[in-house]
């Protein structure tokens, strides 16, 4: 199916590479998943990395992914706070953009803010 020797297999697990599942008499068994990632680690060692190196590829692409997913859920958070919240803020749409009414700077031109310290003006 893969066309690699078993000594290369067994080094993967060795390596912490990809780690199968054993079956009761010690059998290594591979799901879809790791097969799919023993096929990605060939072509990576024909590419000249080593195993270590590939475990850490292997490791930085997984928090990658875990990463991108926390901030895809914490955009999903956010955009569902504002919807919640614009609604009950009323808005001026001036020279500065979204300023709420109740806001010292609403209705003031933004020459007359060179004065404020940047942290003062609504983005």
């Amino acid at each position: 199916m893969l066309d690699i020797q078993q000594a290369f297999l067994r080094r993967l697990d060795e390596f912490e590479v990809v780690r199968p599942s054993r079956s009761v008499g010690g059998q290594r068994r591979y799901s879809r998943v790791e097969i799919t990632r023993v096929q990605y680690v060939v072509a990576l060692v024909g590419e000249g990395m080593t195993l270590p190196a590939i475990r850490r590829v292997l490791e930085l692409e997984r928090r990658v992914a875990e990463l991108e997913a926390e901030r895809g859920a914490l955009r999903a958070a956010l955009a569902e706070r504002d919807s919640l919240l614009v609604p009950h803020i009323p808005y001026s749409n001036d020279l500065l953009g979204r300023v709420p009414l109740s806001s010292p700077l609403s209705g003031t031109s933004a020459s007359a803010l060179s004065g404020h310290p940047w942290w003062c003006i609504a983005s």
